[in-house]
């Protein structure tokens, strides 16, 4: 099994980790050389962009056609409702598909929706059900995006370089995330199309760039036999069921993503409620973030240092204790600066987990693997809102925070697992054994 752990590290790969990490200062280098993987990071750093501008326009836009609150935050689940519901058979497309086409496709469907969405509000004939459509269409290209994407990363860099590609991605998002509120608030302001407008112009770069690719990114051949479509369909979770690490992984991300997001909405509700102004709230996101892109660019230093458990459960205790100081009432600058530190490591682990389960993943597997992995944590974080909102309600605050510490810890403890903590530095994996049948 391709998860099995390994012992201590024999002479030679004591040898070949020596190596990585004298040549771990050059990795950005090497992999700017990389011509490929650099117009991959291109297109992504301008539709990254693009998206988080849109992403954070598109409630705006229903608010504006509405009036209604309960409608914009319907635009955040319909979302949500379109990953879930096509990402297992997302999965089987990228696995079967040429993946540089499945990623054409799916930013050529992005330039089409936002374009038209920009059109359509400039005319002042955009309803809530077109941005709900579109917020819909989003979510489902998403799905094919990213399993194809990270299949991809690991045809086009060396192994080595695989946990800095990661972060490059990682880095990539939180300075979206950081940059993509202002840009989308300012373009809005301009003009409720704006920032659709943006958007399609990213999504049109992405599809320049990815036009560009010359190295073929095709799946694996396959048999040209009958195939049980649901058998494909459920090769990723059996995959995950089967694979120690990889269960672990996902079972600690799918507790830890339950209990942070339901924690994080619960307090920011909690002092809106006290009467901490929304642009206070705001700064504390915007800290995280701006922890979250230092993390990034730290992350392959710290990964050439560490085992990915260590960052990984050290983020996990962060979480827990910003819980526990919401129990206890904390001031926003206390729990921030908790927040802070966690947003700082969590980098670190979470590119070396993924990095690891890329590795271990067959290549006539990856796309079922990855999008069977982000089901199962994105089906978390679209009740978490939820479940924060009535954890609130409950009246008893301290008991709720106090319950969601409990169950991060258990996150925490599946981090310190014998599995997870034996897996060793990056540095030191070798290529896995497992069967490439799908």
């Amino acid at each position: 099994m391709a998860g099995a752990c390994r012992g201590p590290l024999g002479s030679g790969e004591l040898i070949r980790e020596a190596r990585v990490l004298r040549r771990g200062p050059k990795a950005l280098r090497l992999l700017a050389r990389n011509r490929d993987y650099r117009r991959l990071m291109l297109g992504q750093t301008a539709s990254s962009l693009g998206s988080a501008t849109s992403y954070f326009a598109l409630p705006l836009a229903a608010l504006a056609v509405t009036g209604s609150t309960a409608w914009a935050g319907l635009v955040g689940t319909a979302l949500y409702v379109g990953q879930v519901l096509f990402g297992l058979p997302a999965g089987v497309v990228v696995d079967r598909l040429d993946r540089r086409r499945v990623m054409l496709a799916a930013e050529a469907a992005g330039l089409v929706l936002y374009a038209a969405l920009a059109v359509l509000l400039a005319l002042g004939d955009a309803g809530i059900g077109v941005i709900i459509a579109v917020a819909f269409a989003t979510g489902v290209a998403s799905v094919f995006f990213n399993p194809a994407e990270s299949a991809s990363i690991k045809a086009l860099v060396d192994p080595d370089d695989l946990p800095t590609a990661l972060a490059n991605n990682l880095a990539r998002m939180n300075a979206s995330s950081l940059l993509g509120g202002p840009v989308g608030g300012g373009l809005f302001q301009l003009a409720r199309a704006a920032p659709f407008l943006a958007n399609a112009a990213s999504f049109l770069v992405s599809v320049i760039s990815l036009a560009r690719i010359r190295r073929p990114l095709s799946a694996p051949a396959r048999d040209d036999g009958a195939r049980d479509l649901r058998a494909e369909l459920l090769a990723g979770l059996r995959f995950i069921a089967a694979e120690p690490v990889v269960r672990t992984v996902v079972a600690a991300n799918m507790l830890g993503s339950l209990a942070f997001g339901s924690g994080l909405m619960a307090l920011q509700l909690h002092w809106v409620q006290s009467g901490t102004p929304a642009a206070v709230v705001g700064v504390v996101t915007m800290v995280m973030a701006g922890c979250g892109l230092a993390g990034a660019l730290l992350a392959p230093s710290v990964n050439r240092r560490l085992r990915p458990w260590q960052p990984a459960a050290a983020a996990g205790l962060a979480w827990c204790g910003a819980l526990l100081w919401g129990a206890a009432q904390v001031p926003v600058a206390g729990i921030a600066a908790v927040l802070g530190v966690g947003s700082l490591i969590q980098p670190a682990g979470s590119t070396a987990l993924s990095a690891r389960i890329l590795h271990l993943t067959p290549d006539a597997l990856q796309g079922r693997v990855q999008s069977a992995a982000w089901v199962c944590v994105r089906a978390i974080p679209a009740a978490a809102p939820l479940l924060g909102g009535l954890l609130l309600q409950s009246g008893d605050l301290a008991v709720s925070f106090l319950a969601l510490a409990a169950v991060q810890l258990v996150a925490v403890a599946l981090f310190l697992t014998a599995g997870i903590r034996t897996i060793p530095r990056p540095a030191a994996w070798t290529a896995p054994t497992a069967d490439t049948a799908g």
